[in-house]
């Protein structure tokens, strides 16, 4: 059998709910290794989870400057990843480190109701783990020995047993990382 429910009489549970998924592309330049100035673009996508259209959305991130926004609305279930952006400076630290760490946070306003958070996630609505950005430092080092002068001890004008040979050396750091 059958039964009719009167929706009319049974109460909405409303339930504002906000997710953020944070994305990184690494532009490494020409020479295809992680350098000081390379960028790092970033990419947010909000997403309502919940069931009540939510408003005033805004990003905080530590690290970057966000670009965009606020976003004045987003309907239940839909996803906005194009109104955030931010593009960050690998600095010889982020190198040294191997990789940049970082997490960003989204806040929203509900119709009513306090307003909501969610601190990012690198690939998924339902974590709040950090966004990694892998940078692969290449250790590297050369050594070029010249002779500097000859202490010519005997003063005889000919180099020979008992002069000092003195050498010069040049130290280069040819990888990318702090040696």
């Amino acid at each position: 059998t059958f039964t009719s429910v009167d929706t009319a009489s049974v109460p909405l549970t409303l339930q504002p709910a906000v997710a953020l998924v944070k994305t990184a592309s690494v532009d490494l330049g020409a020479d295809a290794a992680a350098s000081v100035g390379d960028l790092i673009t970033y990419h947010f996508a909000v997403t309502n989870t919940g069931n009540v259209t939510l408003g005033n959305i805004n990003l905080a991130d530590p690290l970057l400057s966000v670009s965009g926004g606020p976003l004045a609305s987003l309907a239940p279930g839909d996803t906005d990843a194009t109104t955030f952006t931010a593009v960050y400076p690998i600095t010889q630290a982020n190198v040294d480190a191997a990789g940049v760490t970082n997490q960003a946070t989204v806040s929203a306003t509900p119709a009513a109701g306090p307003a909501i958070t969610d601190a990012s996630d690198e690939s998924d609505v339902t974590g709040n783990d950090p966004t990694v950005t892998p940078l692969s430092p290449s250790s590297g080092i050369a050594l070029v020995k010249t002779m500097a002068s000859i202490d010519d001890s005997n003063a005889n004008g000919v180099t020979d047993a008992g002069d000092r040979l003195n050498y010069a050396f040049a130290v280069t750091n040819t990888g990318n990382g702090t040696l």
